[in-house]
C-alpha cells in the first residue's frame, strides 16, 4: 500500500504529476548513479566487501550528486531504509520508489554508504574534523548519520516502511556496534 496521491505541477510541463512519482529522467539518473557506484564487476568480485564484513564505497559522491539525490528523496517522497555497513558499525541508506502497482512493493533505486559522503572542503574539515571521520569503537560517521537519518528516521518514512512490511528504523545505537 503506497502513499496517497498528491498532485503537483511539474516545472516545464502543464500536466499535473504525482509528487511521489519520479520523472523518467530522474529515475534513470538514480539508476545510472547506482550502476556507477556499484558496477556489476565490482559487486561480483566483491572488492568493496572486505571479508564479507564491511561494505565500502568505490568513490565518494560529489557535493552536487549528493544534493541531487537528497533533493529527489525529499521532493519525491522516496522510501528510505537505513542499514549497518559492517559488523563494526557504519551507516548506509537504500532508496526506493513507491510501488507502481499495489501489492508489488517499493522499487529499489540506489544504495549509499557513509563512504559515499562527499570529501569535506578544507573549511569544513577545519571547522569540525571529527564530523567526517569514523570515531572508532563501532560508531559511524556523524555526517552520514545526519544526512541519512533525516529521511530514514522520519515519522512518515517509518509509516511507509511498516505499510510495505519492511524493517522500521531503529535507534542510532542499533547501527553502531
Amino acid at each position: 500500500m503506497g502513499p496517497d496521491a498528491i498532485g503537483a505541477a511539474h516545472p516545464g510541463k502543464s500536466d499535473p504529476v504525482n509528487v511521489y512519482t519520479l520523472t523518467d529522467e530522474e529515475r534513470q539518473w538514480l539508476v545510472d548513479l547506482h550502476a556507477q557506484l556499484w558496477p556489476d564487476s565490482h559487486t561480483k568480485l566483491a572488492p568493496n566487501i572486505k571479508h564479507r564484513i564491511s561494505i565500502d564505497a568505490i568513490r565518494p559522491l560529489t557535493a552536487d550528486e549528493l544534493s541531487r539525490v537528497m533533493g529527489l528523496v525529499g521532493e519525491r517522497h522516496l522510501v528510505t531504509s537505513m542499514f549497518s555497513t559492517s559488523m563494526f558499525g557504519g551507516y548506509g541508506m537504500d532508496v526506493y520508489e513507491h510501488e507502481p502497482t499495489p501489492g508489488i512493493g517499493p522499487v529499489f533505486l540506489l544504495r549509499l554508504v557513509e563512504g559515499h559522503m562527499p570529501v569535506p572542503t578544507a573549511e569544513q574539515e577545519a571547522e569540525d574534523p571529527d564530523r567526517y571521520k569514523r570515531p572508532g569503537g563501532g560508531v559511524g560517521r556523524q555526517d552520514a548519520w545526519e544526512c541519512f537519518s533525516t529521511f530514514t528516521h522520519s515519522e512518515r518514512n517509518a509509516e511507509w516502511l511498516k505499510s510495505y512490511g519492511m524493517r522500521p528504523p531503529k535507534s542510532r545505537s542499533y547501527y553502531d556496534y
